[in-house]
């Protein structure tokens, strides 16, 4: 049997790159900065550069919401790796339809959280 499961959004792009920002989430800052076309956070985004130019490799992205530095961040890692988690499902399909629209190919997303315990926990976003 197979189901489908559908998350409403609203696409926007930024710099060439495209974002899937959800709709019940569109009042939260970092919707609210793609939707107006600027990066949120753009200090964090200089200051990641600043160490991938230091330090070459991989990088972790934890909480990845829709997606809203995994373009840039993919980017910053070069030839290497971009280990993004996003524990929320709805926003881990929006991040998924993000790094696919982007072809963001060294970009390794998983569907959890990042803890030091193994476990099952509810996530509440509202």
């Amino acid at each position: 049997m197979t189901g489908s499961y559908s998350v409403e959004y609203i696409a926007a792009a930024l710099d060439g790159d495209s974002y899937f920002v959800p709709k019940n989430a569109e009042h939260r800052c970092a919707s609210r900065a793609i939707l107006k076309g600027q990066l949120y956070e753009p200090r964090t985004h200089a200051i990641i550069a600043e160490i991938m130019a230091e330090r070459p490799g991989n990088l972790l992205h934890a909480g990845t919401f829709f997606g809203d530095m995994v373009p840039s961040f993919s980017r910053l890692a070069g030839d290497g790796l971009l280990y993004a988690f996003e524990p929320v499902l709805d926003s881990y399909v929006l991040a998924k339809l993000t790094v696919k629209e982007n072809g963001l190919e060294n970009v390794f997303l998983q569907n959890c959280g990042l803890s030091s315990a193994f476990g099952i926990a509810k996530m509440v976003t509202r």
